[in-house]
């Protein structure tokens, strides 16, 4: 146990020493202290981050005591590291932090799998809570969220309850050569028709357990990976429709378990910009920084559905104060963070898509104008990283290797029902 609180400890120095604060204040009740992630703080956007903070401490009477976190540090993500901050110095909390929505889900998970009856004389990790932003309510946040389509206000809504307030976010589509095709796919059948062989990164990305074109296509069919209980599933009629298609697609050689060899589109961007490919599962956040791509047509992902889809990501500001002074001074910087001055540099500094419309308007771009119309048709994900996740690719990568969908489909049931009876 003297070991373990050795480690946090040293783990804690580390995290508050690296990177360090760019501006850094003494602690007041009238500061606050915000977490950025550090994926949006690489060399190009620093400079504009940095501006806005220092922006608003000349412009308003609260102080900004900011921390770039690592989204990865020594094995830890954002999750761990609040955690292990929570237990160790919950003093040190942040007022507000900026996270993936997907981050926002883990941590309310954690925090309900909590006992009550836990033994305090065990030295364990404490899971910090979020604060529901009905705190925010008496202080007008309905005036951000009016501005917002339903699809993006329930990004930050769990079970019904608002924990985050949306910010930034990331659509996932597909670009293609229009010379290749007479007309746009629609669906996974269209695909099959038109014979193009497509890209994908087949292999999850870091910090998921399933591929996005796996996760879209297998959503689009009316699956779930979590019940109203929280227990990871697989639906199993969507899941036998994703890898029959899965199976069909590989026999007609328009995906093939090369797919496997990619992680992250740019390691297959060459072979669509070269043109040895008409066709490719992308991200904004690639389409913003590789003006090469601005050529091809974007359009949502072809389903199993009768209507494409886009898969929608983001970044939410979730509160975790609850010093009802702290969390009026957190709102009214993200409040300011909201004019659309802030948010279109912010976007286009780290490359991503604000959920203003009024922020998409000023920035003169064609593309933004697609994803508007793209995110009508947005799918967003709860319990992409459960056990249930895992089976699905682990069933999908079975197809690509020869097993029939049955069989792999077979496989992922029973080891989500083995896995539930286990626990």
């Amino acid at each position: 146990m003297l070991l373990r609180r050795f480690w946090w400890l040293l783990s804690l120095m580390l995290i508050f020493s690296w990177p360090p604060s760019r501006i850094s204040i003494a602690q007041t009740s009238n500061n606050i202290r915000i977490w950025w992630p550090e994926a949006l703080y690489d060399e190009p956007s620093r400079t504009t981050i940095d501006a806005l903070f220092t922006n608003y401490n000349a412009a308003s009477n609260t102080q900004i005591e900011s921390r770039i976190y690592l989204m990865n540090f020594q094995g830890m993500n954002v999750v761990s590291q609040l955690q292990l901050v929570n237990t160790v110095a919950p003093s040190a909390l942040p007022d507000i932090v900026l996270i993936r929505r997907d981050d926002m889900n883990t941590i309310l998970q954690q925090a309900s799998l909590t006992s009550a009856n836990a033994d305090p004389t065990v030295y364990t990790q404490r899971p910090v809570e979020l604060q529901p932003l009905t705190v925010w309510d008496t202080i007008s946040i309905t005036n951000e969220l009016s501005a917002l389509s339903p699809t993006l206000v329930s990004m930050g809504e769990i079970n019904g309850i608002r924990y985050g307030l949306p910010y930034l976010i990331e659509v996932q589509h597909v670009l293609y050569e229009p010379t290749a095709f007479d007309e746009a796919p629609q669906t996974a059948q269209d695909l099959l028709a038109a014979g193009e062989p497509i890209l994908f990164t087949a292999r999850p990305n870091t910090g998921q357990a399933v591929n996005d074109f796996l996760l879209t296509l297998y959503v689009s069919a009316g699956g779930t990976f979590i019940n109203s209980e929280g227990i990871p599933i697989l639906d199993e009629v969507p899941l036998r429709q994703t890898l029959i298609f899965i199976e069909e697609a590989t026999a007609s050689q328009i995906i093939s378990v090369d797919l496997l060899n990619y992680r992250q589109p740019e390691e297959y961007l060459d072979l669509l910009v070269e043109g040895e490919r008409n066709f490719a599962f992308v991200n904004s956040s690639l389409y913003l920084t590789h003006e090469e791509l601005t050529r091809f047509t974007v359009e949502a992902v072809p389903t199993l559905d009768t209507e494409p889809s886009v898969l929608l990501d983001g970044w939410v500001w979730v509160l975790l104060t609850d010093a009802p002074e702290r969390q009026a001074a957190a709102f009214q910087f993200v409040r300011w963070m909201y004019e659309t001055d802030q948010m279109v540099d912010v976007a286009l500094a780290v490359h991503s898509i604000p959920v203003q419309e009024r922020a998409l308007n000023a920035m003169d771009d064609p593309y933004y104008e697609s994803i508007q119309n793209l995110i009508g048709n947005a799918i967003l994900v709860r319990g992409r990283r459960n056990p249930a996740a895992v089976a699905l690719q682990n069933a999908f990568e079975a197809v690509l290797n020869g097993a029939s969908s049955t069989e792999a489909a077979t496989t992922a049931l029973n080891s989500l029902s083995s896995s539930t009876t286990d626990s």
